[in-house]
């Protein structure tokens, strides 16, 4: 199928400065011949050629189909990416609640740990109270 795009127009550049024409005299004060001269390099410079294709005219009914099938491949390319994101999406959060769980109970180890401990050592300054005599004087 031949579509009607054609390429941008093409800017030929019939010819370039030799070096010498570029050099600029050193001096501080320009001269009027350098001016000139200057002047005139870059006239040379804008003065170029462009090559212009003419475009065809390009059926509309060939364009809506063009952007019919580029929608359709998007829509589909956008439809795969949200099954496989909702599919990604299921196992991150399976993964994320097995995580959450096993923290929970490591949470709830470590507090009937701390309590174990805790009342262990109530128990034991109790009962060192209780078999120590008591000392009121110092």
């Amino acid at each position: 199928m031949e579509s009607g795009w054609t390429s941008p127009p093409r800017t030929i550049i019939s010819h370039c400065p030799v070096t010498d024409q570029l050099s600029i005299p050193s001096s501080s004060i320009p001269s009027a011949t350098t001016i000139s001269n200057y002047t005139d390099l870059l006239h040379q410079l804008t003065t170029v050629d462009t090559d212009i294709k003419p475009i065809r005219p390009i059926a509309s009914n060939n364009i809506l189909k063009f952007f019919e099938q580029c929608q359709n491949e998007l829509d589909q390319i956008r439809d795969e990416y949200r099954s496989k994101f909702d599919e990604n999406r299921r196992c991150i959060e399976q993964e994320i609640n097995l995580l959450i769980d096993e923290e929970r109970q490591t949470l709830n180890k470590l507090d009937r740990y701390l309590n174990d401990h805790r009342r262990r050592v109530e128990k034991r300054n109790n009962n060192k109270r209780k078999h120590s005599p008591s000392s009121s004087t110092h």
